[in-house]
């Protein structure tokens, strides 16, 4: 049996599904992951712009440490990701690598999560970050169907 390209690509879609359905960029809904696409190039070279994020909710935020890149609620429209320069208990102070200055400290209701892994959007070029784009739309759609799969679900065996 032969498989296609489409195949293949639609077993890695698949895969990413599953593995971002409980990791979509909604910080309001309290899931233990969550993910975006990283819009800027802030953090090059460890984070590429059009790169998507997957970031670890169940890190709390006095288990931050120097060196980690945490997700946070900035004041811009998007979340910023950012690598952490140091911790002290109340304040957490960051900055993207490719970045000259500082960010504003942030505070335990900012923060959102540490960075847990990196899937390198950017390697396909020019198309790389609108294929980001869509690829998190898509999963959001998912995590929807999702979610009203087992809402209907829960009402059936009631």
């Amino acid at each position: 049996m032969m498989v296609s390209a489409h195949g293949i690509g639609a077993a890695v879609l698949l895969v990413l599904a599953v593995l971002f359905v409980p990791a979509m960029a909604t910080p309001s809904i309290p899931l233990p992951f969550t993910s975006g696409v990283v819009p800027t190039g802030s953090m090059v070279p460890a984070i590429n712009e059009g790169d998507l994020i997957l970031v670890d909710r169940t890190v709390g935020f006095s288990d931050v440490a120097a060196g980690d890149v945490v997700m946070f609620r900035g004041n811009d429209l998007w979340p910023i990701s950012h690598r952490v320069l140091a911790h002290d208990g109340f304040e957490i102070t960051t900055k993207g690598d490719a970045n000259r200055f500082k960010d504003a400290p942030i505070t335990e209701d900012a923060y959102l999560g540490v960075v847990a892994a990196v899937v390198p959007t950017h390697m396909l070029g020019p198309a790389g970050h609108a294929i980001g784009m869509i690829l998190t739309v898509s999963l959001l759609l998912v995590m929807v169907a999702f979610l009203l799969c087992m809402h209907g679900y829960r009402q059936r065996i009631r």
